[in-house]
């Protein structure tokens, strides 16, 4: 039903809104082997490894294939989906990649 154009709600802490499948399109037609290829910017991918909903091996391979020298992956064994609990980590990150 969702992918025949009916919106979905997503409701939960932090967002409450209607969400359709056009929010796919734009990743499914770019493909993640030009997302790879064209990723140039100093980039961090923060992963738990407790993730239900993304496995992080999908993290661990789009790392293994990337072609950017800049690329990092931040693995947080009891990370979940949201990092809660890692908030430092993000910060860190963020901050890494600021240059502060």
């Amino acid at each position: 039903r969702w992918r025949a154009g009916e919106a979905i709600r997503i409701r939960n802490q932090w967002i409450d809104r209607p969400l359709d499948s056009a929010i796919l399109d734009d990743p499914l037609a770019q493909g993640e082997e030009r997302l790879s290829e064209e990723l140039a910017l100093p980039t961090i991918v923060l992963h738990g490894k407790r993730d239900e909903t993304v496995p992080w091996r999908e993290s661990l391979a789009f790392f293994e294939r990337s072609s950017n020298p800049r690329l990092e992956l931040r693995l947080l064994a009891d990370g979940d989906h949201r990092l809660q609990g890692h908030l430092d980590a993000v910060v860190g990150a963020a901050l890494a990649l600021s240059g502060a």
